[in-house]
């Protein structure tokens, strides 16, 4: 009789390869270094976070391989399992952790409906002290690794910042616990159902699910999707990769709009890296190998950008700063390497290069690729592409500025300017965290601006003006496009509601009859 019993193991995380917890053995035609290049990555990253214990659970089902082992694994000659192991990281030591546990399980039996809110705030509150994270591990020892979601990286580090917008959370569940963490789940490919392309597409799709309902896309459906019309690399399966049109294909057919974005220039391409991201669209970037033979596809998970603004003016103006020159490096999954991988940004040639660098003692070398291409899944109504909303904001400075220079007979400050597509409530929610949206207001803000689902903004912040908010329909396009309204953050300083209030008429926010769609909203 099979056995399918459930058995969970506690271990110390004092520096026994993950490989060997989990009792994997490299296959016979294959490499420990090229099978578990990335379980040692994880290992390593557990590990800058104060890993102390791993939780095994040693029968475990998941969905995405279940679905790969479904169309390709189960029809090989070879018995694989259709069942994989689970891994979580924890930083507290075994001990505590057992005790912790047990205390949450004696919390859960009390009060009736009171307790069972106090026992989720408190697995909520473990979760946010001790949890790291999980990685699955599949049957299939030549490459592992399968959907894991770990802990970021902290936000503050000095001169920088690490940011991770375009992450979610995660409900994971152990002895009865509700843990929850947040990231973007990453995966190894395998070669057999999916190939860099196809797992960057799953990654970048597991954040749009968390507010968009779509279908959840396993690998192997990705790559059916994406092989339907077109085999340019011969058979589907084994994968030995997708085009940049069939990845297209793939994010049609699951209802998204695909756009794609070619990056010739370095500025440009820095633009619409950084936008997407902070809008946390999880963004796919196309890479080139530098004697251009080969192609890569990865998925940004979070930006590293300068904790105090430079100024970055765009060529051929002294006055129009763009706030994405803060932009210093991307964290990327790579499927070849492992989650949120330093990849920096520079430029060589004109062009937009990515430097992907793995941050382990025993590989310090970087790795050049060319930005080739940006890929980002959106709303099919969102028709406003990232680089439309750039020619707003350069057609708003022109206008601020000649006004400036007409009307109040003064040289214009540099704008500093910054670009984002956000659903509706959450740019209510901003304001309201940052105290410019109070409850006395809310019911005002609602009355003045109409939102659409899907908002364009475009941030104007100048000295001696203040900073402004031009809210866009992103169902229009570039040649038919109206302003919703323009929101002022700040203290007013001296003439600017005259200047706010000239850029209001300009894009018909103050018509002659009629409400208008401008607020000032003190900070």
């Amino acid at each position: 009789m099979i056995d399918f019993n459930q058995t969970v193991e506690f271990y110390p995380f004092d520096g026994t390869p993950l490989a060997t917890r989990l009792n994997l053995q490299e296959p016979p035609f294959a490499r420990r270094s090229n099978c578990f290049k990335q379980l040692d990555y994880i290992g390593s990253y557990v590990s800058g976070l104060n890993c102390a214990t791993v939780v095994i659970e040693r029968r475990y089902i998941d969905r995405d391989y279940m679905e790969d082992h479904s169309v390709f694994y189960s029809r090989n000659f070879f018995p694989y399992s259709n069942a994989c192991q689970r891994i979580h990281f924890f930083r507290v030591e075994e001990a505590r952790l057992r005790k912790e546990v047990m205390a949450l399980a004696r919390l859960a039996g009390k009060d009736g409906d009171k307790g069972k809110g106090e026992y989720r705030r408190a697995c909520e509150s473990f979760g946010e002290k001790y949890y790291l994270g999980f990685c699955v591990i599949k049957p299939l020892h030549g490459c592992p690794v399968g959907r894991s979601v770990l802990k970021c990286y902290p936000r503050d580090a000095g001169e920088y910042q690490r940011l991770f917008p375009c992450t979610r959370n995660y409900d994971v569940h152990l002895f009865g616990i509700r843990l929850t963490i947040s990231g973007l789940a990453f995966q190894q490919q395998d070669a057999g159902v999916s190939a860099c392309a196809t797992t960057a597409l799953w990654s970048a799709l597991q954040r749009i699910r968390s507010f968009e309902e779509i279908a959840g896309a396993t690998p192997a459906q990705i790559t059916m999707l994406a092989s339907r019309y077109t085999l340019p690399f011969g058979r589907a399966m084994p994968a030995e990769g997708l085009s940049l049109d069939q990845m297209c294909q793939a994010v049609q057919s699951l209802g998204l709009s695909p756009n794609v974005y070619r990056t010739d220039k370095y500025e440009y391409g820095r633009s619409i890296l950084y936008s997407a991201a902070v809008s946390g669209m999880a963004p796919i970037l196309i890479l080139r190998s530098m004697d251009g033979k080969s192609n890569h596809a990865v998925t940004v998970a979070g930006i590293k950008v300068k904790a105090k603004h430079s100024p970055s003016l765009l060529p051929g103006t002294k006055r129009a700063d763009a706030q994405s020159g803060d932009l210093l490096a991307a964290y990327v999954h790579d499927d070849r390497n492992g989650p949120y991988v330093r990849a920096s940004l520079k430029e060589i040639g004109g062009k937009p290069q990515i430097v992907i660098g793995l941050k382990r003692q025993d590989d310090p070398s970087d790795e050049p690729w060319l930005l080739s291409h940006i890929l980002i899944a959106m709303h099919s109504k969102i028709r406003l592409s990232f680089g439309g909303l750039e020619d707003v904001a350069a057609h708003a400075i022109k206008r601020l500025h000649g006004y400036m220079q007409a009307y109040m007979k003064k040289q214009p400050p540099v704008v500093v300017f910054e670009t984002r597509v956000v659903r509706a409530f959450e740019y209510v929610e901003s304001l309201l965290f940052s105290g410019a949206l109070t409850g006395g207001n809310i019911e005002m803000f609602y009355k003045t601006i109409p939102l659409t689902r899907y908002l364009g903004v475009v941030r104007l912040s100048a000295d001696g003006v203040g900073s402004l908010d031009m809210l866009v329909d992103s169902t229009g396009t570039i040649r038919n496009l109206h302003c919703l309204g323009i929101v002022f953050r700040g203290r007013l300083r001296s003439r600017s509601r005259e200047t706010v209030e000239f850029m209001a008429r300009e894009y018909e926010c103050m018509p002659e009859k009629g409400a208008a769609r401008l607020i000032f909203l003190p900070q």
